[in-house]
């Protein structure tokens, strides 16, 4: 079976996929520490998480397809690892990110009520 990517471009793979999905899962995190307490941008935050669980969820199946099918080490292994990473570190944070946004509304809410008074 021909590999699904040579050796000498399966550094590429790994640097954009590692690299740059990791930087993308940082600012997104960045971004959820400033802007959840503050309850802004819910819905493309926790859209952007989701996104990427289950863009990792499908490297995860790409890369155990590769390893099912015997495609060599540096193919499968630039699938399965930042795979891993998106789904199992993501994955879990979104509660975490969904309860800061609920937290900021009910904040929102107090706050309204005691102008109300």
């Amino acid at each position: 079976m021909e590999p699904w990517v040579p050796l000498d471009k399966a550094w590429m793979l790994g640097a954009f996929i590692g690299g740059g999905g990791g930087t993308a899962i940082g600012l997104l995190g960045a971004m959820a520490g400033v802007l959840a307490p503050r309850g802004i941008g819910r819905r493309a935050v926790l859209g952007a998480m989701l996104a990427f669980v289950l863009i990792g969820l499908g490297l995860v199946a790409a890369g155990v397809v590769g390893l099912i099918v015997g495609q060599p080490f540096h193919v499968w292994f630039w699938l399965l690892q930042p795979g891993v990473i998106f789904a199992f570190v993501t994955g879990p944070l979104i509660p975490v990110v969904a309860r800061r946004y609920a937290q900021a509304e009910q904040r929102r809410l107090d706050a309204e009520s005691l102008r109300r008074g």
